[in-house]
């Protein structure tokens, strides 16, 4: 299997040939590289070289340490555990490991009583559901190791994206009360960018800045009183209209029907009024689709000139960052909803 940015990659410490030609194929349908080593010492060198590419770690028990070692569970587990528990500590990231082994029977408490219990912390339900520490390499609990392990991959990257590398965007986004669902469509925004994902793997999810930014307006109506209730569409959907927002944020006249709506001053700058402009251009007629008939005729032109790349997507999704981070800092300041809405003024025309 090819190395690819789709794909989560698993250091597997393995020496039976046959078993490392045919697991990796079965992994692939969960999205997982599985790439082996036929021994610790081999394993071991890689993970510290190249720490921050590896996802997890999969154990065969009854393994070696040493490339001329016979297979010794006590020995190999003791050195292997103890050397991930360090390397990942000085890393400053937990790299979450899993044992795959034949043992059975007699051989379930020996191997059981070599497993520390840091795994607890992530696989403890696997324990309390089969009195084992370890996954037998029986096809139904190889399938769970894989489905497990891809959970908890994209659970933990997505932890980080929210709590630690954007915790700024993501607790503005809870000052707001921006929607839930909002929150998980920026989280896979920032996956996007995080995991590099490529060409149409990248672009295929530029509906979501759309949602989110919908979702900003919204709040601004619903929440905050900084835009008219005319704005939402009287549709089924109860759609909002995301150009208007943009326009009456920043100084100019909408006119909806009989009314013209303007706020007394304007209350966003120039950058941040083309911040916006660029996401609506670029995203402006997509709700959770990714039709290209709803695609812009320059955006089609646009993204063959730059052979489908994924930087357009990638510059939005920052630009998303600071409008709601400035949306944010907007409310700390101006947290009444009543006063809000009298900062814009509505003309009723005569016919």
């Amino acid at each position: 299997m090819s190395e690819s940015d789709e794909y989560y990659k698993v250091l597997w410490v393995e020496d039976d040939v046959q078993l490392t030609k045919s697991l990796p194929l079965i992994a692939e349908k969960d999205w997982l590289n599985l790439i082996p080593f036929p021994c610790w010492d081999d394993a071991k060198i890689e993970l510290e070289k190249n720490f921050d590419s590896w996802d997890a770690v999969i154990l065969d028990a009854k393994c070696k340490q040493h490339r001329e070692d016979k297979d010794n569970a006590a020995r190999f587990l003791s050195h292997a555990l103890s050397d991930i528990k360090a390397i990942c500590r000085e890393k400053g990231r937990q790299l979450n490991w899993y044992i795959l082994t034949g043992g059975g029977g007699s051989e379930t408490e020996s191997i059981n009583d070599l497993i520390t219990d840091e795994r607890d912390a992530w696989d403890a339900e696997w324990t309390e559901l089969t009195r084992r520490k370890f996954y037998n390499k029986t096809s139904k609990e190889i399938d769970m190791l894989f489905k497990r392990i891809k959970y908890f991959v994209t659970q933990s990257e997505r932890i980080l994206i929210k709590n630690q590398m954007y915790k700024d965007v993501f607790d503005a986004m809870n000052y707001c009360k921006l929607a839930s669902d909002e929150k998980e469509y920026m989280v896979g925004l920032l996956l996007n960018v995080h995991k590099n994902a490529e060409g149409k793997t990248a672009n295929d999810i530029k509906w979501e800045l759309r949602t989110v930014l919908e979702s900003i307006f919204r709040a601004m109506i619903e929440k905050w009183g900084m835009l008219p209730k005319e704005f939402i569409k009287n549709t089924e959907k109860d759609m909002v209209n995301i150009t208007w927002p943009r326009l009456l944020l920043s100084g100019e006249t909408v006119n909806i029907d009989n009314q013209s709506f303007t706020y007394k001053e304007r209350i966003i700058t120039d950058v941040m009024k083309y911040q916006i402009k660029n996401i609506i251009n670029y995203v402006g007629n997509l709700l959770h689709t990714n039709s290209p008939e709803k695609t812009p005729p320059d955006l089609k032109v646009y993204m063959k000139e730059v052979g489908n790349s994924p930087y357009l997507v990638y510059s939005m999704t920052m630009s998303l960052c600071d409008i709601i981070l400035w949306f944010r800092n907007y409310v700390k300041a101006h947290p009444y909803p009543e006063e809000n809405s009298q900062n814009w003024t509505v003309v009723i025309k005569e016919e």
